[in-house]
């Protein structure tokens, strides 16, 4: 990953300079990211999200769901050229004019001496590929699940305490480590935990995206 250098904004969104993305965290720049959700449909018509699991060498939120694939956007580059996130930590090659742009979430996140405030620039994807066709960048991503809709949603709105999905895990190479396999979900298992509406906003414009809506806005 390295220090990247990360244009620095104002609280209007207005690049003010650059810093190394160490820098950023320390002090609590605000920062731009690209966050991709990828959206699938399944035979049966159901809709869901796929959620990577974080490396848990990651310096915030390890060992949990998050983001299908996301990542900080560079000095001098546009929102869209996140789209190599994609390719890199799920082996997705995509073209821009497949993405269906969200609008900006409004991210802050202080712990530890880490404070994250950024502005993500927020996408869906479709891809129904199986969760084992997928090749994943092993040092950020150690595994993934599918998780239906409808599933995500009551999670998140506290009908239920915890859903099962389907999951697979990566071996260090970044290829399926075994066939997939029934997984027990609770918002603790996500980053963020029962702080982060973040995820029931996605799941439900997940769910108007695959019924044809257009107007979708985080």
């Amino acid at each position: 990953m390295g220090d990247e250098l990360i244009d620095v904004l104002d609280d209007g969104m207005e690049i003010v300079g650059q810093a190394p993305r160490s820098e950023v965290h320390a002090k609590g720049y605000w920062h731009r990211a690209f966050h991709c959700w990828v959206v699938s449909e399944g035979p049966a018509g159901e809709a869901s999200l796929v959620f990577q699991l974080r490396s848990k060498d990651k310096d915030l939120v390890p060992n949990s769901l998050d983001v299908s694939a996301a990542g900080h956007l560079l000095t001098g580059e546009n929102p869209t050229d996140g789209l190599r996130e994609l390719e890199e930590e799920l082996g997705v090659n995509a073209h821009i004019d497949s993405l269906a742009f969200l609008g900006v979430h409004v991210d802050v996140c202080c712990r530890d001496g880490y404070i994250n405030r950024e502005f993500d620039y927020t996408y869906l994807i479709r891809d129904d590929r199986d969760l084992l066709e997928y090749r994943v960048q092993p040092s950020e991503v150690t595994g993934l699940s599918r998780i239906a809709v409808q599933d995500g949603i009551d999670l998140f709105a506290g009908r239920v305490d915890s859903i099962e999905c389907q999951s697979v895990l990566f071996d260090d190479t970044g290829r399926p480590d075994g066939s997939t396999f029934v997984q027990r979900l609770r918002i603790s298992s996500f980053a963020g935990g029962a702080r982060n509406n973040y995820f029931i906003r996605v799941f439900l414009l997940a769910r108007r995206y695959l019924a044809g809506d257009d107007l979708l806005f985080i």
